[in-house]
């Protein structure tokens, strides 16, 4: 999976930052578990096809699981070009140790998992009673294993895994799923008393490294949870959970038709765009670091880097048809990023290149004011801040944008992008 904002997830479903957690059920309460999931198989409307097994784990067991976990699954050099990639953008500070705090977020409030390799829900046990707040966890991992029966989320997963449009639309799917069935458990299968308690607990719960987050790590984070929800709902309301079930028979390709089920259901697929073999182009020790799609999410979050977040930027986002980036560093250290986004319309383009060109003047980014340093003409802009420059243009339906370490590469990238 290769989001703008890779956020590293190993191959578990984990519900944690949205409701308060922290598992705390004695083996004896099994009984209790039980009556849950059977509730979930009940409301959910899908049947259990095998027992779904779970396993009553220490604190310190669950979270040693997690950690091989994320080890095993952890890229040291695609986090370094995905944090170098934010930092040009300005998303994420310089001196953020993104590694430690994909770690600490990963562990921060982890009640509970659904592994789909083993089939089998982790809950932590303690020696108290499970919470209102536990309930709710249980319900959301059981719907995971349930989805898992009847649709292979692994396999789902794996249809397209290094399209990160793909890989987080259909995370989005899954945990709106169950956030769904996770929102009706709350109205119909708890009483109003344990309603008022879970109200409690959620005004007491702290999430301090989330909190301290940049904002775009946070945004994606809990992207699948809000959006998905949303997402799945709009389905559901018409056609109940029939209509939902038919979606993972013919998955959401991009965040776009997530953030805009109307989209979905036209069938409104993101448009392929291409990009020239730039470490051919650019030839001696220049390499690819990354490359990928950014996504309308992204591009908006790019936006909202020097702008307020407001109806604003989703408009100019909104019109995204597709993209494609790609990020390559030399010996020398220098950098290049090229973001290359093609619109759903010349009108759609200019939302958003007149947007980002009357907001990029004069930021502060990273310590380095970017300052306007030639204007062009009304399709070309290029800034410069410290030993970086930022070259932006539109034609027609698409719009260019090249941030690197001198100008000569910028106009090398440029004519071979848009001859």
């Amino acid at each position: 999976m290769r989001r703008l904002a890779r956020i590293i997830v190993p191959a578990l479903l984990v519900i944690s930052l949205l409701i308060p957690l922290g598992y705390s059920c004695a083996p004896s309460t099994k009984g209790f578990l039980d009556e849950i999931k059977n509730w979930v198989v009940r409301n959910r409307q899908l049947p259990e096809l095998s027992p779904i097994e779970y396993e009553l784990m220490t604190t310190g067991e669950l979270h040693s699981n997690l950690l091989d976990d994320f080890e095993a699954e952890y890229d040291e050099q695609e986090t370094s070009a995905q944090k170098e990639l934010l930092e040009l953008l300005g998303l994420i500070p310089e001196n953020l140790d993104l590694y430690t705090l994909y770690l600490d977020l990963y562990t921060e409030q982890i009640a509970g998992y659904y592994d789909p390799e083993e089939r089998k829900i982790y809950v932590i046990s303690n020696k108290q009673g499970l919470s209102v707040s536990d309930k709710m966890t249980f319900a959301h991992e059981v719907t995971h294993a349930l989805q898992d029966q009847h649709y292979d989320l692994e396999t789902l997963l794996d249809l397209n895994e290094d399209n990160s449009e793909y890989s987080m639309s259909i995370r989005s799917l899954i945990e709106g799923d169950a956030q769904l069935t996770q929102s009706l458990y709350y109205w119909t299968g708890l009483s109003q008393r344990e309603r008022d308690i879970f109200e409690q607990e959620s005004e007491q719960t702290k999430s301090p490294i989330y909190d301290a987050a940049p904002r775009i790590i946070r945004e994606s984070l809990i992207f699948p949870y809000t959006q998905g929800v949303e997402f799945v709902l709009a389905f559901y309301k018409d056609g109940g959970w029939e209509a939902v079930n038919k979606i993972y028979g013919n998955p959401p390709e991009s965040l776009e038709q997530i953030i805009h089920p109307a989209k979905y259901t036209s069938g409104d697929s993101p448009k392929a765009v291409d990009l020239p073999d730039l470490h051919t182009l650019l030839g001696g020790s220049w390499k690819l670091k990354d490359d990928g799609t950014v996504g309308e999410f992204d591009l908006r979050l790019t936006l909202e880097a020097f702008i307020p977040p407001s109806e604003t930027t989703k408009e100019a986002a909104a019109g995204w048809g597709g993209d494609k980036y790609a990020y390559l560093k030399d010996d020398t250290g220098s950098k290049l990023l090229v973001i290359y986004s093609e619109w759903d319309t010349e009108g759609d383009a200019k939302e958003f290149f007149d947007l980002y060109a009357a907001n990029r003047a004069g930021t502060d980014i990273n310590e380095n004011t970017w300052a306007l340093r030639v204007f062009v003409g009304k399709d070309q802009i290029t800034w410069e801040a410290a030993d970086l420059v930022t070259y932006l243009e539109i034609s027609g339906n698409d719009v260019l944008l090249i941030i690197t370490s001198d100008k000569i590469t910028a106009d090398l990238v440029r004519d071979a992008v848009l001859p």
